[in-house]
């Protein structure tokens, strides 16, 4: 573990490094460095108007997908960037994860519509539709266990790896409470 202040020291040192920064700023949580999550916080949270996609990336994921923290300001933040299809795939695909994890089993109606809309849209990029999906069964309150099972057992890695016959019920349900 590192003291708080030699985290922010490192920081100030690597700031204007991205590849440095984001390997400390992935490191820290995955790690973990610090266990303090205010502080973790107040440090990505510094990071969310950084120009650097990568470094807005690492923020978004760490807030959400490691730290799991439900606030409307992040869920607002992800989702924007999320429907954002001017940002790049792999900002997209981190604000679906993120979501998706920090609010598995929520039944949170505007992420399911937000998931249901990417996965049916046909213009969409294909491996965005199945992290949509997988957000969506996983926001409706399925782990990635279950989802494998229900999916022949197979991982959804790619869409076509998708047995949509097998969610025909959580289907349903994710069109009733998306309304």
């Amino acid at each position: 573990m590192q003291s708080n202040e030699s985290i922010k020291k490192n920081i100030e040192t690597i700031r204007d490094h991205q590849v440095k920064l984001y390997s400390y700023l992935y490191d820290l949580v995955d790690k973990p460095l610090s266990v303090d999550e205010n502080f973790l916080e107040n440090i990505y949270c510094g990071f969310l108007n950084d120009d650097r996609n990568e470094i807005k990336r690492i923020s978004v994921y760490a807030l959400l997908f490691f730290l799991k923290i439900k606030k409307d300001k992040y869920k607002v933040i992800a989702l924007k960037w999320a429907q954002n299809m001017d940002n790049n795939e792999e900002l997209r695909l981190s604000c679906m994860a993120g979501l998706s994890q920090a609010y598995t089993g929520s039944k949170d109606p505007q992420l399911l519509s937000f998931f249901f809309n990417v996965f049916t849209e046909l213009n969409e990029d294909e491996d965005l539709r199945a992290e949509s999906f997988v957000g969506m069964m996983k926001v409706l309150g399925l782990s990635t266990i279950e989802i494998t099972r229900k999916n022949q057992n197979r991982l959804v890695i790619a869409f076509d790896d998708i047995d949509i016959e097998s969610f025909g019920y959580e289907m349903n349900i994710v069109k009733k409470l998306k309304s």
